[in-house]
């Protein structure tokens, strides 16, 4: 029993620092060994569980380090996908914190770029005196994914103006869906 709790411990370790990056506040290390005449390094069935952790730990960490940063920035627009050929960059929703003057807003981060009609895709678009697209109206075979992508916003995003869910939306010929938070009210 006793057993199972260690290794369940030392797991719970290993699985939280892989999770936040941190060292553990405990020392997992081994008990040192008696000196041996050989200076050379280990192999790895010589390895303690304690010095293969940290091995693992290690590696992980340099693994992580060397990962290029993909997380957009909170105010651009996320760059164009394979969803969004035909977009240099797509608008998505950014809501409001606690920290923010006015918190659960939404504020739309880039704007929606009409791209013109495509399969499944091919109702009327309404911008402001800009030309930024705000409202779409629905036409047959329209669908909001390719709504999205020739509008260059993100799927999840057009859904969440329209109080809709993406996975499972209906739409209607002839409703019109918002693309800004503004515009929904």
């Amino acid at each position: 029993m006793r057993t199972t709790r260690v290794k369940v411990g030392v797991l719970s370790v290993v699985v939280a620092v892989l999770i936040t990056g941190c060292t553990p506040l405990i020392d997992t290390s081994p008990a040192p060994k008696p000196s041996q005449s050989s200076q050379s390094e280990p192999s790895e069935s010589e390895l303690t569980r304690g010095e293969k952790i940290a091995q693992a730990y290690e590696e992980a960490r340099q693994a992580a380090e060397n990962q290029p940063d993909e997380t957009p920035s909170e105010d651009t627009p996320h760059e164009a996908t394979a969803k969004h050929p035909n977009c240099d960059s797509v608008a998505w929703i950014r809501y409001g914190s606690q920290s923010d003057a006015n918190p659960g807003s939404a504020t739309l981060v880039g704007e929606p770029v009409d791209t013109g009609p495509t399969d499944g895709a091919t109702g009327t678009v309404v911008g402001d005196a800009a030309g930024v697209p705000e409202v779409y109206t629905v036409e047959e075979g329209d669908t909001l994914d390719n709504i999205a992508a020739r509008l260059c916003i993100e799927n999840w995003d057009l859904a969440s103006l329209n109080d809709l869910t993406r996975e499972t939306a209906v739409l209607t010929i002839g409703e019109t869906l918002v693309l800004q938070p503004a515009a929904n009210g």
